[in-house]
């Protein structure tokens, strides 16, 4: 007999984030119970913001550069704050999201923002019908995509990467993530399987906020990744132009 889960009580909130020079009014359910986000009976995961999206945010803003005249997919937005804030510096931004309800809220949020060059499209990972019509809504491959905290179990590793090679051009583009690695298997997949896709890793120079290192469990983290031949300009990289993927093996004691 399959267990019945609690049903969360939950309220909506309009909160404000600040990065740089910008504020941001996201609104987003608040549940009053804990949810176990790896029961996929229970789906919570895309109404409120996560704590990597903090950081992440804060390096967009820091690393504005990037983003200015490109356009930007954003993959698993929930309530949008990464995509909205990349959508104050970048040409275009897209919003996406696979839950309907989700993808209510983040019109809510677009407009809460009034942010003209941002549009709300629902994407399946790795559904080509699904990728080709977001393609098709915002007219354009990105030269960015962004994701935040979108891997908290393994399947996930191959989703949501096939999604990114499947969005970016064959040649160029990059992929920023905040990564929360909550299980050293999971991160080191995560790792292996973007170099066999053709990712190429580069160094992060970027300090996260220990209050949000310390949080919960698992280190938090920026991961950026590029197609070669991208003529984005980049966050530094090492002095050899190339990242030795041993030092990401360091991260995992």
């Amino acid at each position: 007999m399959e267990q019945s889960l609690p049903v969360p009580e939950a309220r909506t909130d309009i909160k404000e984030y600040t990065y740089g020079d910008k504020i941001v009014k996201i609104s987003q359910t608040v549940t009053r119970i804990e949810v176990d986000i790896l029961d996929l009976k229970v789906d919570d995961t895309g109404s409120k913001v996560w704590q990597i999206a903090d950081p992440l945010c804060q390096y967009i803003s820091q690393h504005s550069e990037l983003f200015a005249g490109k356009n930007v997919v954003e993959l698993g937005s929930g309530p949008g704050l990464c995509g909205i804030v990349a959508g104050g510096y970048c040409r275009r931004v897209l919003l996406t999201d696979g839950d309907e309800r989700v993808l209510a809220i983040l019109r809510t949020n677009v407009a809460l923002n009034a942010l003209e060059n941002a549009s709300v499209s629902r994407l399946c990972w790795n559904d080509d019908a699904s990728i080709a019509a977001a393609l098709a809504s915002f007219g354009d491959r990105p030269d960015v995509v962004l994701a935040a905290d979108v891997i908290y179990h393994d399947t996930h590793v191959e989703l949501v990467l096939q999604t990114a090679r499947k969005l970016l051009r064959d040649s160029g583009g990059v992929l920023i993530m905040g990564h929360h690695a909550r299980w050293k298997a999971i991160s080191q997949h995560l790792h292996s399987r973007a170099l066999q896709l053709g990712f190429e890793p580069v160094h992060v120079d970027f300090h996260i906020p220990q209050n949000v290192l310390s949080a919960n469990f698992g280190f938090k983290t920026i991961l950026m990744w590029r197609i070669p031949a991208s003529d984005l300009s980049l966050a530094p990289v090492k002095d050899t132009e190339t990242f030795d993927p041993d030092e990401f093996e360091k991260l995992f004691p």
